[in-house]
């Protein structure tokens, strides 16, 4: 798991160091955390890969159930769970199930997409199969979303609503499958 760091002003970083030791303690343990994403994801406009904007809501409008899952480049976790999260994604995308994978790490430190960052991650998500959407995160959505931890994953519902907790940290191949079948049930 990696802290994400968001630049705030200096009087606010020792709030922002010791969230970040809370975060990364509970998450150690598999930590599920309540979230303020209810909707928030639906007016979301990211780039894609190739600098398309893409409005999150509208893919995720297209499913019943949508997992979001947060991830970066450097973070080791993120990257050994995605191909199990790819296989995932194709055994229950005919019950209406879909991944949206979020790239967390790709910008600079002025808040541009870096070129050089997005094209490791375009590599990555090739040699690792990944088959779902994936869209990158800017600074801004960062913050609005409260990310300062990746992976972080949800589960929503075709409106947005989020189903069950925000998730911490990375997962097994089961664990992932069986709260993707929870999240289909409900």
């Amino acid at each position: 798991m990696m802290i994400m760091e968001i630049r705030r002003k200096k009087n606010s970083s020792s709030g922002l160091i010791l969230a970040g030791i809370l975060l990364l303690l509970c998450s150690a343990c598999g930590a599920v955390i309540t979230t303020p994403w209810n909707g928030a994801a639906m007016d979301l406009v990211l780039p894609d890969p190739e600098d398309n904007e893409v409005r999150l809501g509208d893919l995720i409008s297209q499913n019943r159930v949508t997992m979001l899952n947060i991830w970066g480049i450097s973070c080791g976790p993120c990257l050994s769970e995605i191909p199990y999260l790819a296989r995932l994604r194709e055994k229950y995308k005919d019950q209406g199930f879909e991944i949206i994978g979020l790239t967390a790490d790709l910008f600079d430190e002025t808040g541009n997409i870096d070129p050089e960052l997005l094209e490791k991650a375009k590599a990555a998500a090739g040699e690792l199969g990944v088959s779902y959407p994936v869209l990158v995160m800017t600074g801004d959505a960062l913050k609005q979303m409260k990310v300062i931890v990746v992976p972080t994953t949800c589960f929503v519902n075709s409106t947005g609503q989020v189903i069950g907790k925000t998730i911490m940290g990375a997962r097994s191949e089961e664990q992932w499958e069986r709260l993707i079948r929870d999240a289909l049930e409900k």
